[in-house]
């Protein structure tokens, strides 16, 4: 079947204003500390050298490039102008007031257990599964992450990682990947009175009508440049 694919404290983060002069060693410490990450650990995560997250840290690298800030940025669900301290970190404005963001963990799966952590579940904790990223969005428990296919790459850009959560409902134009018949596809909701029709993301197929033996697993929420180590 074409187009498819078989089966981190929150007061520290929220005070760190790109007026205090921050470096990009302060705020990745502090990242680290809210997340309660090791050296070694965000090495392996974000797949950088060690001496490379070392040096950042200790501020003997004057001015970071964009290849070593740009898995951090990703890791942490963080802009690459929040970790340099041009922008503010962790922080929005809703009617003028200051709104502390809760970051959650969302797990990165390779497509065939995608189907088992949402339907069955998965005891993936951040001390027995090795790859994860955060979002500051508001996820259910069952968000997960993974890598785009070469299909999606038009769409989305090569190597992207999207997040997804099946506690979020579609809307008309959302991206969902769908399970039929033990396959795993990526549709585009398309709404049409009180019938919900799915469209491929090749335009050459039919689009769909949405029955029961139709699944949606997941909701996509986000697209991001892909880290390294992923």
């Amino acid at each position: 079947m074409k187009n498819c694919f078989n089966i981190m404290d929150s007061n520290i983060i929220s005070s760190i204003d790109p007026s205090s002069n921050n470096t990009p060693g302060f705020i990745l410490r502090t990242l680290m500390r809210r997340w309660k990450i090791s050296e070694a650990e965000l090495c392996r995560q974000a797949g950088l050298p060690q001496t490379t997250i070392n040096r950042l840290l200790m501020g003997h690298t004057a001015d970071p490039r964009a290849n070593t800030l740009r898995p951090l940025a990703n890791f942490f669900g963080v802009t690459v102008g929040q970790l340099l301290g041009d922008e503010l970190l962790l922080h929005q404005t809703e009617g003028g007031k200051a709104v502390e963001l809760e970051n959650i963990k969302v797990p990165v799966l390779v497509l065939e257990s995608i189907v088992v952590w949402v339907l069955e579940g998965m005891p993936l904790t951040f001390h027995n599964y090795d790859k994860w990223i955060f979002s500051e969005k508001d996820l259910t428990d069952k968000a997960f992450a993974f890598k785009t296919t070469l299909v999606m790459e038009k769409q989305f850009g090569k190597g992207s990682l999207l997040i997804a959560d099946p506690g979020v409902q579609s809307e008309d134009g959302s991206f969902v990947l769908v399970l039929i018949n033990q396959v795993l596809c990526l549709r585009r909701v398309m709404k049409d009175g009180r019938q919900t029709l799915l469209q491929p993301l090749n335009s050459a197929l039919p689009t769909e009508l949405m029955t029961a033996e139709y699944q949606i697993v997941g909701t996509i929420l986000e697209s991001r440049v892909s880290v390294g180590a992923f």
